[in-house]
């Protein structure tokens, strides 16, 4: 639940500074969570079921979530008019 939280936190944080390009802000947040979660798995023991679930669901999932809740593909007023 903290890894999860952790990463949503970030990943809004960094989507909703964002200028542009939000979503890709957010997922960027969320694989560096990764990989400090790949980080921790490797170095401290925990049962397999909860590695697992800790990888697969607590990051680039919420990452995602993030960007979704910013807006991250929305096609802004200025491109949509230009169409």
């Amino acid at each position: 639940m903290a890894h999860a939280l952790g990463t949503l936190a970030g990943a809004l944080i960094a989507a909703t500074i964002a200028a542009s390009h939000k979503m890709k802000f957010a997922l960027g947040i969320a694989v560096f969570f990764l990989a400090g979660g790949i980080a921790s798995v490797a170095m401290l023991p925990s049962p397999l079921w909860f590695s697992v679930t800790d990888l697969v669901l607590a990051y680039i999932p919420m990452g995602y979530l993030a960007g979704k809740l910013v807006g991250g593909n929305n096609v802004s007023a200025a491109a949509y008019a230009s169409r």
